[in-house]
């Protein structure tokens, strides 16, 4: 159709295809690239590694469970569906009903628990095991707390 036209240089008709801005800087966004060099996801894992229920909702969240059959997988993400990171800390989500006090509970690792605990205990002026675990689950998330508030007591 263009065939026998007369040709002008910067006119295009020296280009097989459109002139555009990937003829000359090539590909600007390498799609291949994948990075995990997160501190955030490095510094949650290291801190409940002993915790598998964490460790399995932090996987879930960053698609790190690629190896585990479907089953364990679509359970990890339905319990990743309770929890969000903020701030770098894992916060486990309440479940809205009207008697919660709080919307967000921090999640820690037991040997924390045990510490607050601890310490909750003796500025409450030695409180008993349930209001000890009262006071923390206004706050934290924890797997065994109640374990861990019997062992600190």
């Amino acid at each position: 159709m263009w065939e026998g036209q007369s040709r002008t240089e910067g006119d295009g008709s020296e280009w097989s295809v459109n002139k555009n801005w990937e003829a000359h800087t090539g590909l600007a966004n390498d799609i291949l690239l994948v990075s995990t060099a997160d501190s955030t996801i490095d510094n949650l894992r290291k801190r409940f590694e002993e915790e598998p229920v964490f460790k399995e909702v932090i996987k879930a969240m960053y698609d790190l469970d690629r190896g585990a059959e479907l089953r364990n997988k679509s359970k990890a993400r339905h319990q990743a569906s309770e929890y969000v990171i903020e701030q770098s800390k894992l916060w486990r989500i309440k479940g809205g009903t009207p008697t919660q006090a709080r919307t967000k509970v921090e999640c820690i690792t037991k040997p924390e628990a045990k510490a607050l605990a601890i310490r909750t205990h003796a500025e409450g002026g030695h409180w008993g095991r349930d209001a000890v675990k009262i006071a923390l689950l206004d706050h934290i998330c924890s797997p065994k707390l109640d374990a861990s508030i019997i062992a600190a007591i």
